[in-house]
């Protein structure tokens, strides 16, 4: 369907914005289509498709409507996606950038939509960025922008950065408090959710196996963190054994 839908791209795009707005549309839809069968084989076709679309949204007039701005920011952000899933993080990087430039553009407080795209893509730009300090504010972005969530969805996304940030802490910069830290505050986020639904049971599992994990490698060093060696044994015991 959406091979047919561009075999004539003409037939959507008229020459007006609209017309080129709704070809970009398509070709998004199948760029999207092709990355979600995760077969290596069809990333290079996906980016292909996305490229057309930021190159046919670039020129539509942003500022006046900006339902085509929000387009040309999904445009990036699919890009950013296929990238780092072809481990090209350094573009991937780009894109997550050109994303996060446009966004800043559209109204966050009026669509809670907007904040949760901005927030994912500094999330995002925080895998693929290569310079640690800078990986670790892409990080912060996120969870700053999402400091009060509004709804599920921007739950998971903060509660992913802060996972995220965690394991950065943990094998960057060797900072067991600071990751230890993270894995609490993801467990106290979701705690209330894990058992009702699948998505938070998941991170759950995950902020437990940070947690774990830090506090093991805290004990296996020189024991100089916060509270006493036996308080993190009980701890690392607990997460062991815990059904949730």
């Amino acid at each position: 369907f959406y091979a047919a839908s561009v075999a004539e791209p003409s037939d959507l795009d008229d020459g007006t914005p609209r017309g080129k707005n709704e070809l970009a549309n398509a070709y998004t839809n199948r760029g999207i289509f092709l990355l979600s069968r995760g077969e290596e084989e069809t990333y290079p076709a996906a980016l292909e498709d996305f490229d057309r679309a930021i190159d046919l949204r670039k020129g539509l007039p942003l500022d006046e409507e900006p339902g085509f701005r929000w387009g040309l920011t999904a445009g990036w952000m699919n890009r950013g996606d296929v990238l780092h899933r072809m481990d090209r993080g350094a573009e991937a990087s780009a894109a997550y950038d050109g994303a996060i430039s446009h966004l800043k553009l559209l109204p966050l407080e009026e669509n809670p939509a907007t904040l949760q795209r901005l927030a994912l893509a500094w999330a995002n730009r925080g895998l693929v960025v290569e310079d640690p300090a800078e990986a670790r504010r892409s990080f912060d972005e996120c969870i700053n922008l999402l400091s009060d969530p509004q709804n599920p969805q921007q739950l998971l996304t903060l509660c992913n950065a802060t996972l995220n940030r965690g394991r950065h802490s943990l094998q960057v910069t060797d900072d067991t408090e600071a990751s230890a830290a993270d894995a609490r505050k993801v467990l106290e986020l979701l705690t209330p959710h894990e058992r009702n639904h699948p998505a938070p049971a998941e991170m759950a599992l995950q902020a437990r196996h940070l947690l774990a994990h830090a506090l093991c490698a805290w004990l296996d060093s020189s024991r100089k963190g916060p509270g006493i060696a036996e308080d993190w044994i009980t701890d690392a015991n607990y997460l062991d054994v815990i059904d949730i």
